[in-house]
């Protein structure tokens, strides 16, 4: 049984609103214990622990962070959601960043996020997501 296409949409929000208001206690309370980042770099980062941490590292550093989300679908069965974001930051050193990024969540039957994968937008082209989608666009 999965989560569904609206359970998975709304632990995704959670997810995304807590990163912006860096309330680390309730994204910590929609990610499963093992899940598992990979940036649009390649790394790896496994564990809530660990990535709780590494998501408090990059954001302490951050002065101002705006996250808008522009597309968020899931697929029919929830177990996985797409969104496009666009991330504007100034970091400590005053350098001002702003990024457009595609994020891959999977989310279990209990609606937990078990893996995140960030993919970075480059030449201006988006890729149509594959499958049948429930959309929720801002």
């Amino acid at each position: 049984m999965s989560p569904g296409p609206e359970r998975a949409l709304a632990t995704v929000e959670t997810f995304l609103g807590c990163s912006q208001s860096r309330d680390w206690a309730r994204a910590e309370s929609v990610l499963h214990e093992s899940i598992v980042r990979t940036g649009i770099d390649g790394s790896v980062t496994s564990g809530r622990a660990e990535y709780l941490g590494f998501l408090v590292g990059v954001l302490d550093d951050v002065r101002d962070y705006r996250a808008d989300v522009a597309r968020m679908v899931a697929s029919g069965d929830g177990a996985v959601v797409l969104v496009q974001i666009h991330e504007e930051l100034t970091e400590a050193d005053g350098t001002h960043l702003e990024v457009t990024e595609a994020m891959v969540f999977d989310v279990d039957d209990d609606g937990l996020i078990t893996s995140l994968t960030v993919y970075a937008k480059s030449d201006g082209a988006a890729a149509a997501p594959p499958g049948p989608l429930i959309s929720r666009s801002s």
